[in-house]
């Protein structure tokens, strides 16, 4: 009897880890979808593309692995674009996985190139959850993956893992020379439920506010649904004699927006969450640890460009109502994802 009840506490165990494994889904694109679709719904999710250009594609063997279909923007190639996959319909949130992508310098994505780059956002209502671009060892050569390469989120090179990450929407974007791109084996994963309390993983600017602005906007992002989320939460963490008050709070779900009023003074202003709040998540968990690294805005009587609002390759720029120029083509505006002051993106660079 003994054995018996062992063999089947094994059996049900065996269960559940297959229940576990099972949990992701991958949308292949293949039949019974349609060619052209710019939606479709996978193990009780649906999802949906930001655009018509942005749809099922059909060539024979074409796809990640020889398949037939997969997703792709050859219907509006274009250089330095950017598309998404949102989550529609009842579920608001969901995890990435993994995809197969494919890259290409070439309209119509004749072959496989190198001479681009990718970034792949998780947004939660707009705001970003995660950030990765992928910049080298792009596949020039079809090979067995026919010249698609793994997006795999589990291990994102200089990120980490961010299968667990709950976002509603996916945005790809392409730049350098890369005008075509298609994805293939999209897998995902439900909605991460937390056990723990909600943690705040970012405190960011809101735009791009000079150094001037008595008033600025921060916008704060849970790694969960949080509720009960009110001013008193927050603090001002300032330097050099910098004075404001957080006056308003607005936001639900994993995304609120902060607003300080009054600034004045000369030095720099972020925002903490205090220890000790009432946040809790949708099971009612509660004590969210404190949050001290949030972005710091620089606060000036004079105005400081960060050059964040510009392009890459601009040598002339306005900056609270002056212009500005370089002076040359080859002194200009540079974009490095982290590679400016404080981890900023873009700066004058030769």
């Amino acid at each position: 009897m003994k054995n018996k009840n062992r063999l089947l506490v094994l059996i049900l165990g065996f269960s559940l880890s297959c229940q576990i494994a099972v949990s992701q889904s991958t949308e292949t694109f293949e039949s019974p979808l349609s060619v052209g679709s710019i939606s479709w719904t996978r193990a009780g999710l649906t999802f949906s593309t930001s655009s018509a250009n942005f749809d099922t594609e059909e060539f024979v063997n074409a796809g990640a692995g020889g398949s037939d279909r997969y997703l792709d923007n050859v219907d509006a190639a274009a250089t330095n674009s950017t598309y998404s996959i949102s989550i529609t319909g009842g579920a608001t949130l969901f995890t990435m996985q993994s995809m197969e992508v494919y890259a290409s310098s070439i309209a119509d994505g004749a072959n496989p190139t190198d001479n681009g780059s990718m970034t792949f956002r998780g947004l939660d209502m707009g705001s970003q959850v995660f950030s990765y671009t992928k910049s080298m060892g792009f596949p020039t050569s079809f090979g067995s993956t026919n010249g698609f390469f793994e997006v795999d989120f589990t291990a994102l090179p200089g990120v980490g893992d961010v299968s667990s990450m709950n976002i509603d929407q996916l945005e790809i974007s392409i730049s350098g020379s890369f005008q075509y791109f298609a994805i293939d084996n999209f897998t995902f994963d439900n909605e991460v439920l937390e056990s723990d309390p909600p943690e705040v993983q970012s405190i960011s600017v809101v735009g791009n506010p000079p150094s001037t602005a008595t008033s600025v906007e921060f916008a704060v992002t849970f790694n969960e649904s949080a509720s009960n989320v009110t001013t008193d939460d927050f603090s001002i963490d300032a330097t050099g004699g910098v004075t404001g008050v957080i006056s308003g709070i607005t936001g639900t779900g994993s995304n609120y927006t902060l607003t300080v009023t009054g600034i004045s003074g000369e030095g720099t202003i972020s925002i903490d969450l205090n220890s000790g709040t009432d946040i809790q998540d949708d099971l009612a968990n509660s004590g969210s640890p404190p949050f001290t690294s949030g972005e710091i805005h620089v606060v000036s009587r004079c105005f400081q460009e960060t050059f964040e609002s510009f392009v890459a390759g601009d040598a002339t720029w306005t900056s609270n109502g002056i212009e500005f120029t370089s002076g040359t083509s080859n002194f200009n505006v540079e974009f490095f994802m982290g590679g400016g002051a404080g981890s900023s993106d873009l700066f004058l660079s030769n």
